[in-house]
């Protein structure tokens, strides 16, 4: 699963640039410079809006739908790859590029269980070389949830089987898009629900740095830029 991850730039320009987006000055405020972004929280993410044009969107991390309840409901923030063609609630989303969406980040955080059932677990960064943005495949959707008086925007990011990079550190990856190509073939109307489930795979071997962290990731509060450099002995 992916519960936590960074979106740690604060340049609005490059991201809009890379995504090919405009990213207006309250949604950077809200969405950027984030290194430890958790479930209910605000989260940029890039979607096809009603001009058809792709456009970036402040959304809830963790899908709210009609149908569910937007407090005390079920944890929605990831989707597995195996509900996408077959369940109800996740068909129609993922069969229109309408409900699709790039949830845009920089890395992404997951938890090894210890093999001392008493111990902590030891929490790992993933990230692309160098920390190059990428994109989660998420699913969207604006809508009113049981207990809310207004429409809520939402999104949850796309899990699959992990790949050799991070296999040690969990079974479960989020789905990283390939590069600006899968990118954009996600967001593609023209790109119907076999072509989409066809994106929905593990990133190739050998695309991820992978490496320990402070535990100091498991407080929500913090979100400094030290919660993702590598964990030193004496940390």
């Amino acid at each position: 699963m992916c519960g936590r991850y960074s979106n740690s730039r604060t340049n609005p320009q490059a991201i809009a640039a890379r995504f090919e987006i405009k990213i207006s000055d309250a949604t950077a405020e809200r969405a950027l410079g984030r290194t430890n972004i958790a479930p209910t929280q605000s989260v940029l993410a890039e979607v096809n809006g009603e001009d058809g044009e792709r456009e970036a969107v402040l959304a809830r991390f963790g899908l709210a739908p009609a149908w569910a309840k937007l407090r005390g409901g079920p944890s929605l923030i990831n989707t597995g790859d195996d509900k996408l063609a077959s369940s109800g609630a996740w068909k129609p989303l993922v069969k229109t590029a309408a409900h699709r969406a790039l949830i845009v980040a920089d890395g992404y955080f997951e938890w090894q269980k210890a093999e001392d059932p008493k111990q902590p677990k030891q929490p790992f960064y993933h990230r692309l070389p160098g920390g190059e943005l990428f994109a989660f495949a998420g699913l969207w959707t604006t809508a009113t949830p049981k207990d809310a008086e207004e429409p809520v925007t939402s999104c949850s990011i796309i899990t699959t089987a992990a790949n050799r990079d991070v296999r040690f550190v969990h079974d479960r990856m989020p789905v990283i898009l390939d590069g600006p190509q899968a990118e954009a073939a996600w967001l593609d109307p023209g790109v119907d629900l076999d072509g989409a489930l066809e994106l929905v795979r593990p990133l190739p071997d050998g695309h991820l740095e992978v490496y320990a962290v402070s535990p100091r990731v498991n407080n929500v509060r913090n979100q400094d830029a030290d919660l993702t450099e590598p964990l030193t002995a004496s940390a």
